[in-house]
C-alpha cells in the first residue's frame, strides 16, 4: 500500500474532501451537511485562508482522511489562534499511524502560522479519542481557566442567511 502522502488541500480537492467530510458524517450517524451543502460549501472553504485541511492520500490519490483546522485572530493570546475542527481516517485506515501524522502535520502548520495554542473539542463518550489527545499533550479544562470558573464551550444554531 506504501506510505500515504500528507499535503494541504487546495481548492482542486473538493471531490476528495467531499468524499471524506461525506464519510466523517456517516461515521457520526449524522444528516448533515448533505452532499449537496458540501458541495455548494466547500469550494469556499478551501479558499479561505482561515482553514487549512490536511489531506491523507493513499495509492491513485485515494483519499485516507484529513485534519480540518480553522485560524483566527485571538485578541487574548495577540496572536493567531488555531481549532482542530476534525480529525477523521477512514476505519480500513485507522491504528496505523495516520490520525498521528494528520495531527503532528496540523500542528506543525499552526506553529508555523504563529499560533500559541491548538484547541479542539470531543464528544464525552468518545474515549478512545480522549486518550488519543491526552497521549499528545492536550488536556481537558479540569482547572479553572481564570479565578472563579472553568471554560464551557457553547453553541448555538443561528437562522439561515436571508
Amino acid at each position: 500500500m506504501g506510505t500515504p502522502t500528507l499535503r494541504l488541500a487546495t481548492p482542486d480537492d473538493v471531490q476528495a474532501v467531499g468524499e471524506l467530510v461525506g464519510a466523517f458524517r456517516d461515521h457520526l450517524g449524522a444528516d448533515e451537511p448533505s452532499d449537496a451543502t458540501l458541495a455548494a460549501t466547500l469550494p469556499a472553504g478551501l479558499a479561505d485562508p482561515g482553514v487549512e485541511i490536511v489531506l491523507a492520500l493513499g495509492a491513485g490519490d485515494e483519499a485516507l482522511g484529513y485534519a480540518h483546522s480553522r485560524f483566527s485572530h485571538s485578541i487574548w493570546a495577540a496572536g493567531p489562534a488555531a481549532h482542530l475542527e476534525d480529525l477523521y481516517v477512514r476505519e480500513a485506515h485507522r491504528d496505523s499511524g495516520l490520525g498521528l501524522r494528520l495531527i503532528e502535520f496540523a500542528m506543525e502548520r499552526a506553529v508555523s502560522r504563529g499560533a500559541r495554542t491548538l484547541t479542539l473539542h470531543t464528544n464525552e463518550r468518545n474515549t478512545g479519542a480522549q486518550a488519543f489527545y491526552r497521549r499528545l499533550g492536550f488536556r481537558p479544562q479540569t482547572e479553572p481557566a481564570w479565578d472563579g470558573g472553568y471554560e464551557v464551550f457553547w453553541s448555538r444554531p443561528l437562522p439561515p442567511r436571508g
